[in-house]
């Protein structure tokens, strides 16, 4: 006897509840190390250059705040 409701139907919404909780506890353990990284001012800043590339002046800058790298936040 086949039950092809279990095939599609309960079983792959209960995998697809599954990964939603887990991305959003991943987002709510992102959010609260985020919270404490600011609260230690533990955040690099850097500041980029933007060139033009025809006669290498420098327009101005774009300023890059990066948290230490971690298990949330690797380096990708």
């Amino acid at each position: 006897m086949k039950f092809p409701l279990f095939a599609s139907g309960p079983i792959s919404a209960w995998h697809d509840l599954l990964d939603t909780v887990r991305f959003s506890a991943r987002i709510y353990s992102q959010s609260r190390e985020l919270h404490r990284i600011v609260q230690g001012r533990r955040l690099s800043t850097f500041f980029q250059p933007i060139l033009n590339l025809q006669d290498g002046s420098c327009l101005g800058y774009e300023v890059l705040n990066r948290p230490p790298l971690s298990k949330s936040f690797p380096d990708t």
